[in-house]
């Protein structure tokens, strides 16, 4: 979804059918949502934003006129992408509260409802509002807890809770939550790292985030912690001397304002 240096949610905003081909953008736009996203493709490719935005838009404005679900929510997906791609994932929550006004009652059953509130959470996040995401993701956590868990669903909300959660570790709630559902992860998954890739996609992602959120909570009030962050400072740019298998968590829980940098910084010994 762009710029590597940005750390973002996995399986964040689901990846959407972006792509088009023939004629050149009008400057008037479509009239249908179909239309708009295939020309939202190529404006994308062309790395024309303020004309991809305007699309997504206005295929967001038809689709949801018509009352169209599926359609409003491949627009909202396009506006997500966008918005965060520039560097502006604010300006796309008034749509993304707006789809779920609309369509909250049939999203109940839909096979997208952890997609939404899942994307939903993580454009708050990236709006610099960690809070309310964290909010937004233990709901969803809780209400994927409470039925039929689809396993790698559930392994991407925690994850993402996880990584969310990560600046405010130290709060109680953080804590007893990540050592309950590290514990049943552990228990749920078994041993064998080969059984976790194979049988749970995205298990080992969860884990990572769990460990790191984890160390965090374990030394952080610590004299150590606080030596390592004073004697590391300024010296993350040297990421050979410092123990991969940080870096291979560091590269895991970097999100928003958890840079590379800062848990290459927090987390190394030095």
């Amino acid at each position: 979804m762009g710029n590597p240096a940005r750390l973002l949610l996995a399986v964040v905003l689901l990846p959407i059918a972006l792509s088009g081909c023939g004629k050149k953008n009008a400057a008037v736009l479509p009239d249908s949502w179909e239309v708009s996203l295939a020309r939202a493709g190529e404006a994308w490719i062309a790395k024309d934003m303020p004309r991809a935005w305007a699309l997504c838009e206005n295929a967001f404005a038809i689709a949801s006129k018509a009352g169209k679900l599926d359609p409003a929510l491949t627009s909202l997906d396009c506006l997500g992408e966008v918005a965060v791609k520039q560097g502006e994932a604010t300006k796309s929550l008034p749509f993304a509260a707006k789809f779920i006004a609309d369509h909250g009652k049939a999203l109940e059953t839909h096979t997208a409802r952890f997609r939404v509130r899942n994307n939903h959470a993580v454009l708050l996040f990236e709006s610099g509002k960690p809070d309310e995401a964290v909010a937004r993701f233990r709901e969803v956590v809780a209400d994927a807890e409470s039925g039929t868990i689809n396993f790698p669903v559930f392994l991407t909300l925690v994850r993402n809770l996880a990584l969310a959660w990560y600046g405010s570790a130290s709060s109680p709630e953080a804590k007893a939550w990540v050592s309950e559902t590290g514990a049943w992860l552990e228990e749920r998954l078994g041993p064998d790292p080969a059984f976790r890739i194979a049988a749970h996609r995205g298990s080992t992602k969860a884990l990572e985030a769990l460990i790191a959120i984890g160390e965090r909570q374990a030394h952080e009030a610590t004299p150590r912690w606080r030596r390592i962050v004073e004697v590391t400072l300024g010296k993350e740019e040297d990421l050979e001397k410092h123990d991969p298998t940080w870096r291979r968590l560091c590269e895991t829980a970097k999100l928003g304002e958890i840079g590379f940098v800062a848990c290459i910084r927090e987390l190394s010994a030095p």
